[in-house]
Protein backbone atom coordinates (compact mmCIF):
# COMPACT_ATOMS: atom_id res chain seq x y z
CA UNK A 1 0.00 0.00 0.00
CA UNK A 2 1.31 3.48 -0.83
CA UNK A 3 1.81 6.14 1.79
CA UNK A 4 -0.86 8.84 1.98
CA UNK A 5 -0.13 12.10 0.19
CA UNK A 6 0.83 14.90 2.55
CA UNK A 7 0.62 18.52 1.53
CA UNK A 8 3.70 20.57 2.39
CA UNK A 9 3.34 23.14 5.17
CA UNK A 10 2.15 26.68 4.37
CA UNK A 11 4.52 28.60 2.10
CA UNK A 12 5.25 32.24 1.29
CA UNK A 13 6.16 33.98 -1.96
CA UNK A 14 9.75 34.04 -0.72
CA UNK A 15 9.66 30.22 -0.60
CA UNK A 16 8.11 30.09 -4.08
CA UNK A 17 10.60 32.55 -5.55
CA UNK A 18 13.57 30.76 -4.02
CA UNK A 19 12.74 27.41 -5.62
CA UNK A 20 11.66 29.05 -8.90
CA UNK A 21 14.94 31.00 -9.11
CA UNK A 22 16.87 27.80 -8.45
CA UNK A 23 15.14 26.02 -11.34
CA UNK A 24 15.55 28.99 -13.70
CA UNK A 25 19.27 29.21 -12.90
CA UNK A 26 19.68 25.57 -13.96
CA UNK A 27 17.48 25.67 -17.08
CA UNK A 28 18.15 29.07 -18.67
CA UNK A 29 21.77 28.24 -19.63
CA UNK A 30 20.61 24.93 -21.11
CA UNK A 31 17.97 26.69 -23.18
CA UNK A 32 20.49 29.30 -24.31
CA UNK A 33 22.92 26.63 -25.50
CA UNK A 34 20.30 24.56 -27.35
CA UNK A 35 19.90 24.91 -31.10
CA UNK A 36 17.28 27.59 -31.78
CA UNK A 37 14.52 25.51 -33.37
CA UNK A 38 15.19 22.22 -31.58
CA UNK A 39 12.95 20.06 -29.45
CA UNK A 40 15.50 20.45 -26.67
CA UNK A 41 15.11 24.24 -26.68
CA UNK A 42 11.31 23.92 -26.75
CA UNK A 43 11.40 21.54 -23.77
CA UNK A 44 13.58 23.93 -21.79
CA UNK A 45 11.31 26.84 -22.69
CA UNK A 46 8.24 24.83 -21.67
CA UNK A 47 9.75 24.16 -18.23
CA UNK A 48 10.62 27.84 -17.80
CA UNK A 49 7.09 28.79 -18.84
CA UNK A 50 5.60 26.38 -16.30
CA UNK A 51 7.80 27.84 -13.56
CA UNK A 52 6.50 31.31 -14.45
CA UNK A 53 2.90 30.05 -14.46
CA UNK A 54 3.37 28.46 -11.03
CA UNK A 55 4.87 31.70 -9.70
CA UNK A 56 1.98 33.74 -11.10
CA UNK A 57 -0.56 31.33 -9.69
CA UNK A 58 1.16 31.49 -6.29
CA UNK A 59 1.07 35.28 -6.39
CA UNK A 60 -2.68 35.17 -7.12
CA UNK A 61 -3.20 32.72 -4.25
CA UNK A 62 -1.37 34.95 -1.77
CA UNK A 63 -3.17 38.08 -3.04
CA UNK A 64 -6.46 36.34 -2.17
CA UNK A 65 -5.09 35.42 1.24
CA UNK A 66 -4.73 31.76 0.32
CA UNK A 67 -1.73 29.50 0.74
CA UNK A 68 0.33 28.68 -2.39
CA UNK A 69 1.43 25.29 -1.06
CA UNK A 70 0.32 23.38 -4.17
CA UNK A 71 2.37 25.64 -6.47
CA UNK A 72 5.29 25.18 -4.09
CA UNK A 73 4.83 21.42 -4.26
CA UNK A 74 4.93 21.49 -8.08
CA UNK A 75 8.09 23.61 -8.13
CA UNK A 76 9.84 21.58 -5.42
CA UNK A 77 9.03 18.40 -7.35
CA UNK A 78 10.78 19.82 -10.43
CA UNK A 79 13.72 21.07 -8.34
CA UNK A 80 14.34 17.55 -7.02
CA UNK A 81 15.91 16.68 -10.37
CA UNK A 82 18.92 18.67 -9.11
CA UNK A 83 18.98 17.25 -5.56
CA UNK A 84 22.74 16.66 -5.84
CA UNK A 85 23.43 20.33 -6.63
CA UNK A 86 25.15 22.26 -3.80
CA UNK A 87 22.43 24.97 -3.89
CA UNK A 88 19.60 22.45 -3.51
CA UNK A 89 17.80 23.05 -0.20
CA UNK A 90 16.74 20.13 2.02
CA UNK A 91 13.17 21.43 2.34
CA UNK A 92 12.65 20.79 -1.39
CA UNK A 93 12.94 17.03 -0.77
CA UNK A 94 9.43 16.83 0.72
Amino acid sequence: MTEPFEMPPAKTMDDINKVADFIKARVEPLRASAKYDSDQRRAHQALLDMVSVAQGSAWAETARGDDPRMEYFFLATAAREWRGHPDFLPEWKN
